[in-house]
């Protein structure tokens, strides 16, 4: 407990702060560019980083770093904190697929308006398509997009089987594909751990190309879900 009075005493008017900003930003986003609302979010998620004394060790940071076209990550999925890690660590905006359910959340739903998420109904098969097609879109045209496959969080923090979202969104975008595992982010909001530093570690992948995931189209999901899961082997290991 003493942890989290300690985050929310850092945060509160920060917090605060942020949501007014970005309700405004999202009303007139022809006033406010994508870069500027993404940095706008980007500076509170680093507050946040440091309130939480979390520490980011990533692998392979040049890939993400260097220049390059519209891209789609892919990610294990193991906390909520996940998201605000990949935006703690990225200049460039990235542009989450979210569940629906998180667009009416009070603080998740105005960051993910905020740097124009795209959210599912995984209920609906025909909202799903036709967000895949307008994120596979912004990725032709240079935005980054980021997938968590597995498509809920979890709860044993080993890597689940990727949904078929995956190779949907690939087919539509025709970019290259970037794999990524991520582990230790359930410490950021445990009540369990102790109020001291910690980190958390992200290996990125090489990139594959739309050439390469071609070759491998009938199996790319089960390939790419045992490319993460030996990535985030590797980090457990402490290599």
């Amino acid at each position: 407990m003493f942890k989290w009075f300690c985050m929310i005493l850092k945060l509160f008017f920060p917090l605060t702060s942020i949501l007014t900003r970005l309700k405004k930003y999202i009303k007139h986003k022809d006033k406010y560019p994508l870069q500027f609302r993404y940095d706008e979010v980007r500076n509170f998620m680093l507050k946040l980083q440091k309130a939480t004394k979390k520490q980011i060790e990533v692998h392979n940071y040049e890939i993400m770093d260097k220049p390059h076209g519209g891209r789609i990550y892919v990610m294990n999925h193991i906390s909520m904190d996940d998201i605000c890690t990949m935006i703690q660590i990225s200049q460039k905006p990235l542009h989450f697929i979210s569940k629906i359910e998180n667009e009416k959340a009070i603080a998740i739903g105005t960051g993910c308006k905020g740097i124009d998420a795209y959210f599912i109904d995984r209920n609906d098969a025909r909202q799903s398509l036709r967000v895949l097609k307008q994120a596979a879109d912004a990725a032709k045209h240079g935005e980054d997009i980021f997938l968590f496959p597995e498509g809920t969080r979890s709860k044993t923090g080993e890597v689940l089987e990727f949904k078929s979202a995956l190779n949907n969104l690939i087919n539509m975008a025709k970019v290259e594909v970037v794999l990524m595992a991520i582990d230790n982010t359930p410490k950021t909001f445990s009540k369990k751990e102790k109020y001291k530093p910690f980190t958390v570690k992200v290996r990125i992948c090489e990139p594959i190309s739309y050439e390469e995931y071609l070759e491998k189209k009938d199996d790319f999901a089960e390939y790419a879900r045992q490319r993460v899961a030996a990535e985030l082997a590797i980090i457990r290991k402490g290599e």
